[in-house]
């Protein structure tokens, strides 16, 4: 376990959200804003599941253009944020999400919430903190079931066999990370033992020649 939180924190990606997670603590309770809108973490809570699984599904599992060879930079951006990892699941550099693409993300998700909360700096920290909480715990569940550890409670090492099955079943099915509610409502589900092994599971594509 030591060896599993010294790789997870010796992340540079890690870090910095941490650092930015406990900036987000220190202002949302010195400004009183964790209190009066804690209401805003459950939500964050309620809707990340759902948002963990869109983006799972229709942003990371993009599928790959019918002509590779006119769409290179496409392809090599897909390589990069998913497809790779399918192929080489154990490579740290493809189980955490890099900068160039977090980033952005950081930045889109500030923007929206301080439009929402109609330029509400307290209410726009209490959301982002949480969501920042929620992505490392996230990240930390991702990095957990792709690691040699095996958890001792139930529900990490519970979730750990579910996203393997992702992983070496069926890319089609069992897209939580954190837990599988998203997967329940959607239909994405199922038994293992009624689904079939998709000869597709660590490639996302049926055509090789222009992955590698």
């Amino acid at each position: 376990m030591k060896e599993v939180i010294k790789i997870y924190f010796g992340r540079s990606e890690i870090l910095f959200f941490s650092f930015l997670a406990l900036l987000g603590l220190i202002y949302t309770s010195s400004s009183g804003s964790l209190i009066k809108y804690w209401y805003l973490s459950i939500i964050i809570l309620i809707l990340s599941p759902f948002n963990e699984y869109y983006i799972h599904k229709y942003f990371l599992h993009l599928e790959m253009p019918k002509n590779q060879g006119k769409h290179p930079f496409f392809v090599k951006f897909l390589q990069h944020i998913h497809y790779t990892h399918h192929s080489a699941p154990k490579d740290l550099n493809y189980i955490f999400a890099q900068f160039w693409l977090t980033i952005p993300g950081l930045i889109f998700d500030l923007l929206l919430a301080y439009f929402i909360t109609g330029g509400s700096v307290q209410m726009t920290s209490v959301i982002m903190t949480a969501l920042i909480l929620y992505y490392l715990f996230y990240e930390w569940s991702h990095f957990l079931a792709h690691s040699s550890y095996t958890p001792k409670n139930r529900y990490s090492l519970y979730m750990k066999k579910y996203h393997l099955l992702h992983h070496y079943k069926n890319e089609n099915y069992w897209y939580g990370i954190t837990n599988p509610l998203a997967d329940i409502i959607f239909g994405k589900f199922k038994n293992p033992e009624t689904v079939e092994k998709s000869p597709t599971v660590k490639t996302l594509t049926g055509d090789l020649k222009d992955l590698y």
